[in-house]
C-alpha cells in the first residue's frame, strides 16, 4: 500500500522538459577560458590607454613646439660694417606687422640692392655680421629683421609670413632706387626669399644658404637634435598646431614646391652632410630647371657651412652676385 502511494506520487510530477538553450549551452568555462578573456579585456584597456597617452603626448608637443617655434630667441639686434652709415628702417609687412630692417648705403652710387634674410632664431644683424662684409661690393644692403625676430613684431610663422616680409623689404629697396634686387637669405631666410622671389618681378637673383625643402622635415630634425621621443609624427602634430596659430598653411612655401617653378637664377649652397638636402634630389632638381646652381661643401654640416669652405664661399658668393647684379629680371 505505502509502495503505490509512492509510485502514484511520483508518477503524479512529471519530469521538466529542458529548453532549447539549456540542452545546447555551452559548458561553462574553465580556468584557461577565463584567463584567456580576462587577458584580453587586459590588453583591450591597455591599447586604449597607449592611444590616449600617445593623443595626449602629440597634443602637447603640437601646443608646446609650436608656441616655441613662434616665439625665437633673441639674437643680436645691431653690428658694425667699418666705414658703413646704417639706417635703421620700420616696415610694413602685407598684415599689417612693423618690421625693422638696416639700410647700408653702397660706397658709391648704385642701383643695386641685395636683400640679407637671416635663419630662425637670427637675425639681420646676424646676416650682416657674416655676410656683409662678403657682399657689400658696390652695391647697397638691407637686413631684414623677420617678423618675431630682433626688433621687429609679431609671431613667426615658419615660412608664408616671412615670404611677404621679404617682399616688403624688396619693396622698400625699390622705393630707395633700387632696380635690381639679390635676396641672400638662410635657412628660414632662404626659403621666404625663394618664395619672395617668386612674385617679385625686381628680384635678380637669389642666394639660399641651408635652405629646408620640406618644414616638417627642418621641425623634425630640431626635435630630433633634442632628442625628442616620436620626433617624426611629432612634426606632423607641429605643423598642426603652426597652422592654428598662424591661420594659414605654413608649408605653402616649402623649397620642395617653389625651386621647380622658380624662374630667376638660383644659388643654393648646402652642406654635404645636411640630410635635409640630399645630393640626389638636388641634382634631380639641377636637371629639371635651368638657371638653378648647386654648390655641396664638402665635409660641412648646416652650420659649419662657412668655416668649412673657407675663403671659397667669399669667392663663389661674390662671382654668382657679379654676374646677376647687373641684370634685371624681365617682367
Amino acid at each position: 500500500m505505502l509502495g503505490l502511494f509512492r509510485r502514484r506520487s511520483a508518477a503524479a510530477v512529471p519530469p521538466r522538459e529542458l529548453s532549447f538553450s539549456e540542452r545546447y549551452a555551452p559548458p561553462p568555462p574553465g580556468l584557461l577560458r577565463r584567463t584567456l578573456r580576462a587577458l584580453l579585456e587586459l590588453s583591450r584597456a591597455l591599447l586604449a590607454l597607449t592611444v590616449l597617452v600617445a593623443v595626449a603626448y602629440l597634443g602637447w608637443l603640437a601646443v608646446t613646439w609650436s608656441e616655441r617655434l613662434s616665439d625665437p630667441p633673441a639674437a643680436p639686434a645691431t653690428v658694425r660694417l667699418p666705414g658703413a652709415k646704417p639706417v635703421e628702417l620700420t616696415l610694413d609687412s602685407a598684415d599689417g606687422t612693423r618690421l625693422h630692417a638696416t639700410y647700408v648705403p653702397a660706397k658709391g652710387k648704385s642701383d643695386a640692392t641685395i636683400v640679407l634674410v637671416h635663419d630662425w632664431g637670427a637675425s639681420g644683424a646676424t646676416m650682416l655680421a657674416r655676410d656683409g662684409r662678403t657682399v657689400w661690393q658696390g652695391a647697397n644692403l638691407l637686413a631684414l629683421d623677420l617678423r618675431g625676430h630682433g626688433r621687429s613684431a609679431g609671431r613667426a610663422t615658419l615660412g608664408p609670413a616671412e615670404a611677404e616680409d621679404v617682399a616688403a623689404a624688396v619693396a622698400e629697396a625699390v622705393r630707395r632706387g633700387a632696380r635690381r634686387v639679390v635676396i641672400v637669405g638662410e635657412g628660414l631666410g632662404a626659403v621666404a626669399g625663394l618664395a619672395a622671389a617668386e612674385s617679385e618681378p625686381q628680384v635678380a637673383a637669389v642666394v639660399a644658404v641651408s635652405p629646408y625643402l620640406r618644414l616638417v622635415q627642418e621641425v623634425e630634425r630640431r626635435m630630433t637634435d633634442e632628442a625628442v621621443a616620436a620626433a617624426q609624427p611629432g612634426s606632423w602634430a607641429v605643423l598642426l598646431g603652426l597652422l592654428f596659430r598662424a591661420g594659414r598653411d605654413v608649408s605653402a612655401t616649402d623649397a620642395e614646391a617653389v625651386l621647380p617653378r622658380l624662374d630667376v637664377p638660383t644659388f643654393v649652397v648646402a652642406a654635404a652632410e645636411d640630410r635635409l638636402l640630399p645630393e640626389d634630389t638636388l641634382r634631380q632638381l639641377v636637371a629639371e630647371r635651368t638657371g638653378l646652381e648647386v654648390w655641396l661643401v664638402a665635409g660641412a654640416q648646416r652650420e659649419t657651412i662657412r668655416q668649412t669652405a673657407g675663403r671659397e664661399y667669399a669667392q663663389r658668393l661674390r662671382a654668382f652676385l657679379d654676374r646677376h647684379l647687373s641684370r634685371k629680371k624681365t617682367p
